[in-house]
This record gives C-alpha cells, structure tokens and sequence, in this order.
C-alpha cells in the first residue's frame, strides 16, 4: 500500500514514477466526520516520505490539480469550520513562485489545466446552471465560456480539444466536443434531442412586475 493508518486519502495524482500527490486528512485527535481540516501532501510510491505541500490549521486545501508539465497546482483553499466559499490558489511545485489567488466569488469544482497550461478551466455555477471559466494564470483573466443560461455537468480537455455534457431546455444531457474556446462545438449524441425535436417546447419567460399603491 502507498498510504497508512486509519486515515482517507483521495484525489491521489502522479507527479512522477517514484512520487504521488494526494489529499487527506491527518487528524488523529477527532472522528473523522467532525474534523473537518484537510491539506495536500507528497508521497512516495512505495508507501515512504509522506510531505505536507499545503495545508494549514483549521482550513481546508483540496480539490487539487496538476498541471500537464507538473510544475503547478491549482486547489482550493477554505475554512474548516465554516460555510465560506473557498478561493482558488495557483501555487509552484517547487515553492519558489508566490501562491498566485484567483477571485472567483463562486463555488468551483472541476478543474483541468488546458493545452501547455496557459489555461486553467473551472466549472462554477451561475445564473441557475454550470458554466466553464477559464482561467489565464499569468493576467488572472477569468472568462466565461459558453451561455450562462446552459449547464456543464461535467467536461474534459485534451490538447486543444474539449468534450463536455451540456443541459439545456431543449436538448437536456447531450455530449458535445469541440475546440478548448467551445466557439466551435458539435453534438456527438441524441440520448434525448431525437425523441424531444417532435415535441412542443414551452419556454418560460421572466417578466418583472410592479406593485402601485394607490
């Protein structure tokens, strides 16, 4: 086994042959369903030197991501013990760059670093669904991509190449790939356009309203 003891370890990535990177949380003082706290460590893969690489009382770091060359980490950074929204933080594998902060004042999950990690994507909700930000490390450029009034329930990326699923009124749960600036994207599937493109669509609108008193 790579990892002991009677701890959770998840989220675990290569970083080299001889080394991992995983989340977990340490605390042998507390069940595990009442500590809360979690951090990002380094591990050997024959199970020895298991190394903090960010963490910090009371918070939680996870949700971690390699970039393609290794050299980078993205996660998210949050208190422990509260109901915050956790901010996202860009750091150097080899400490020394400055963690770089990115706001975004929602919650993220998913996050793939783009073709020779110019980009950093991030699905976040919005609007009432899920869109992809994509992220420039070097200007903290964040943009949106795609409608806001569309969701994203999961996606990858490959080169220069995206593949996600999108929810829409119109074609709910449909796969679709295109190029990493979705200005060019197909669909790929018909698990419900076909039996839904006979059917009467009944879009609802949002009217505004304004009580007078008289």
């Amino acid at each position: 086994p790579v990892t002991k003891g009677f701890f959770s370890f998840f989220n675990p990535q290569y970083i080299s042959p001889t080394l991992m990177m995983v989340q977990a949380n340490l605390d042998s003082f507390n069940a595990p369903d009442k500590s809360q706290e979690q951090a990002i460590y380094t591990v050997n893969t024959n199970g020895s030197n298991l190394t903090k690489l960010t963490g910090a009382k009371e918070a939680r770091h996870f949700n971690g991501a390699l970039s393609n060359n290794k050299k980078f980490l993205a996660y998210l950074r949050g208190r422990a013990q509260f109901n915050t929204i956790p901010g996202l933080v860009i750091m150097s594998m080899d400490g020394k760059q400055a963690p770089i902060e990115i706001n975004i004042d929602r919650n993220k999950s998913d996050m793939v670093w783009g073709k020779g990690d110019k980009y950093l994507y991030v699905s976040t909700p919005s609007n009432g669904g899920t869109v992809i930000q994509r992220i420039d490390p070097l200007t903290k450029q964040v943009t949106v991509m795609g409608s806001l009034n569309e969701g994203i329930s999961s996606f990858d990326i490959k080169e220069d190449k995206i593949a996600f699923v999108k929810v829409s009124v119109e074609s709910p749960y449909e796969v679709y790939v295109g190029d990493a600036a979705m200005k060019n994207v197909k669909v790929i599937t018909e698990l419900n356009s076909s039996w839904l493109k006979n059917k009467k669509m009944e879009i609802t609108t949002m009217n505004n309203y304004l009580d007078k008193v008289f």
